[in-house]
């Protein structure tokens, strides 16, 4: 038997329902005989002291139970889950990128774009500049001295689709030597600056102006 005269307000909260077909609702969830009045600027459901039927109470609970079978338990994200599969991405990511997935201790990695039309002279004329083309040895990427086989570079090096036909070489060198290549070239590029202002300041004889345009890039 249920308490006459005591009040039942919002589960969770304990205070009044909004509104009186939230109460209804309510109301209709009781497996005692209640009835709506107004209370503190909403409604209550005032206990009468009375049970409902036994076929009504017996409905009642088999709905509480499918709602709770059919409702979603709501928990907090794992972090070590989420983390997990950030990690796997990441790994993943690298294990597609050549220049992560094959480093190589104290060598700067670049690509080189090369077609077979041109035959592979890109490629070579790097490797006459101390480049090394990068190949698989026993599971561990390593910088070897490149070949040329019949006019066009082995398959056994780390390539990639180039597009439009072409090839890209995975190629290596010592990091020293890559530093020495960019300071000469901005040395290079000191000089050109310098010969260009001092151009810049002769006179313009015949008038058509002075222009100097710099081809040359720095090495990447």
């Amino acid at each position: 038997m249920s308490d006459s005269g005591k009040l039942h307000l919002t589960e969770g909260t304990n205070e009044p329902y909004k509104t009186e077909a939230a109460a209804k609702a309510a109301q209709s969830k009781k497996t005692f005989e209640s009835e709506i009045v107004k209370f503190g600027g909403g409604y209550a459901l005032k206990d009468t002291g009375r049970q409902k039927p036994a076929e009504a109470i017996k409905e009642i609970q088999q709905t509480e139970q499918e709602d709770r079978q059919e409702k979603p338990k709501t928990t907090r994200p794992d972090r070590n889950a989420i983390l997990s599969a950030k990690r796997a991405r990441r790994k993943e990511v690298s294990t597609r990128d050549p220049l992560e997935a094959h480093s190589i201790p104290g060598m700067v990695l670049r690509w080189v774009r090369d077609t077979e039309r041109e035959g592979g002279r890109k490629v070579v004329s790097r490797m006459k500049r101390g480049w090394s083309l990068v190949e698989i040895q026993n599971g561990v990427p390593t910088a070897v001295e490149g070949d040329v086989n019949r006019g066009g570079i082995s398959d056994r090096y780390v390539t990639m689709p180039g597009g439009e036909g072409a090839t890209l070489y995975l190629m290596a060198i010592e990091e020293e030597l890559f530093q020495e290549d960019r300071d000469n070239f901005n040395k290079t590029q000191d000089i050109q600056i310098e010969q260009i202002r001092k151009s810049a300041m002769r006179p313009d004889i015949e008038g058509s102006g002075l222009s100097w345009t710099v081809t040359k890039s720095a090495p990447k």
